[in-house]
């Protein structure tokens, strides 16, 4: 599918079993719809690790940079929901990220994606 907007905002983690169906729960019933409901939220979707594994890929599309600064975003940020403050403990491994969307082209509804997570190399002494 082609990527809405002009930035994204991408996310991997991994939730223990234990507590999946709960989190699953929270993350399709409050938080997904909360996140889209600040302006220049555009389009959510998860991804689940293809292996079964813990891993989860998350990735909000967004009008661009600037929604990831903006005072609707930052106070949902910094004043949390009770359930989103019960949840965020068991985000595991966490790595988020902000991309910019060079391009995108497509047709189709995705069933599967590969994501790349490239880090520079340690500087040697």
């Amino acid at each position: 599918m082609s990527m809405l907007g002009k930035a994204a905002l991408a996310m991997w983690w991994d939730v223990s079993d234990d507590v999946r169906p709960e989190w699953e729960h929270w993350h399709a019933h409050e938080h997904v719809p909360e996140r889209l409901s600040i302006a220049g939220f555009l389009r959510a979707t998860r991804w689940t690790d293809v292996s079964g594994g813990e891993g989860f890929f998350v990735m909000y599309e967004l009008q661009d940079h600037a929604v990831l600064a903006s005072p609707p975003y930052v106070a949902r940020l910094n004043a949390p929901t009770t359930w989103s403050t019960k949840m965020m403990p068991f985000h595991r491994n966490m790595v988020r990220t902000q991309c910019q969307v060079v391009y995108s082209h497509c047709c189709v509804t995705d069933r599967n994606a590969l994501t790349v997570r490239c880090s520079p190399a340690a500087v040697q002494a």
